[in-house]
């Protein structure tokens, strides 16, 4: 992390925030038709325009559940990822294991057959 004046705000003070800036465009738009509900287009505008505000918010309430989501997905996947890393350890292992056990396959059968030889060697000398 950087410093502290980059930190981002806590969640629910941005969600307190988002919410209280919503109701003031709200109200705000309130106010402004009340004052001008003579003329229709006015108050037409201003419906509109508090649709759009109880829109926008709610589409902030869908970016912040597909953050959550998006989250958790991401939580998971890292957890893969670690699983996944030691698989690949225990078979960088493995082939070590089979390295060194066919190394040793080859200096046995090294060792056998001087052994095999020198039984023959011994039994032709009886």
């Amino acid at each position: 992390m950087q410093g502290s004046e980059s930190e981002e705000p806590p969640k629910e003070f941005a969600e307190k925030e988002l919410e209280a800036l919503s109701n003031n465009i709200a109200n705000c738009l309130s106010a402004i038709s009340l004052k001008l509900c003579a003329d229709g287009g006015t108050v037409s505008c201003v419906e509109e325009c508090l649709v759009a505000t109880e829109e926008l918010n709610t589409l902030g309430e869908l970016v912040r559940s597909e953050i959550n989501v998006a989250g958790d997905a991401i939580t998971r996947i890292d957890a893969q990822l670690q699983q996944l890393s030691s698989l690949f350890r225990n078979i960088d292992q493995l082939a070590e294991y089979i390295v060194q056990k066919k190394e040793q396959l080859k200096q046995f059968e090294i060792e056998l057959g001087k052994a095999e030889k020198l039984v023959k060697t011994v039994k032709k000398q009886k």
